[in-house]
C-alpha cells in the first residue's frame, strides 16, 4: 500500500509506530497469522481484544526491551 501511495499523487505521511504505542494493532496482526487468508470484518472485537483496546485508549505504557 505504501508502494501505491508513494506513485500517487496524493498528500500523504508516512510514520513508524512501535507496537508498544498501538498494541491493540499488533494484537490483530498476530491474531491474522492463525487465521485463514482473506478480509476479514469484525462487527465487535475479537475475544481477548477488548482489554487491549481498552488500555491502548487509556495511554497504558508499556516497556520496550533492547538488546544491546
Amino acid at each position: 500500500m505504501c508502494r501505491v501511495c508513494r506513485k500517487s499523487s496524493w498528500d500523504y505521511s508516512i510514520f513508524h509506530v512501535f507496537r508498544e504505542v498501538n498494541f491493540a494493532a499488533d494484537s490483530l496482526a498476530k491474531m491474522g497469522h492463525e487465521m485463514e487468508l482473506g478480509i476479514h470484518c469484525f462487527v465487535l472485537p475479537p475475544g481477548g481484544i477488548t482489554g487491549v483496546l481498552q488500555e491502548d485508549r487509556d495511554g497504558l505504557l508499556r516497556s520496550r526491551l533492547i538488546y544491546v
